[in-house]
């Protein structure tokens, strides 16, 4: 009897301290943060065919870094920027630009589809984690 009661003590001791120690699971802002190397933007689906392209870096890409409130490019232009969902929100004022964003790994893909006036694109950018 007593080995049963040690038996389910420990048990239930195991599983309280499994459970309470599950890591909190980062937001998609906290996986952005960081320096993101371009790797490739591919522009599809425009009205005009002629406006389609795609782009690969190789060599000395321009590298973008996030912090907590905002984008810092290449040039060392910076911008706003937030989050909503999967949506990303660069820039304010009259043209700010909106992004879906994933994150898989160390790859970071921007989408967005451009309105008719805009020539109707879809574009896709692709960066690395550095």
């Amino acid at each position: 009897m007593k080995r049963l009661i040690v038996f389910l003590l420990l048990l239930s001791t195991v599983s309280l301290f499994t459970t309470s120690c599950k890591e909190d699971d980062e937001s998609p802002a906290d996986l952005l943060i960081g320096s993101w190397k371009f790797s490739t933007y591919v522009r599809t689906e425009c009205e005009d065919p002629a406006d389609n392209e795609s782009e690969t870096c190789t060599v000395d890409c321009e590298v973008i870094t996030f912090t907590t409130d905002k984008v810092t490019y290449g040039d060392g232009d910076t911008d706003p920027y937030t989050i909503s969902g999967n949506q990303i929100t660069l820039g304010t004022g009259s043209k700010p630009e909106t992004f879906e964003f994933s994150i898989s790994g160390s790859t970071l893909i921007l989408t967005s589809k451009r309105l008719p006036a805009d020539g109707g694109c879809k574009e896709v950018t692709t960066l690395i984690r550095v």
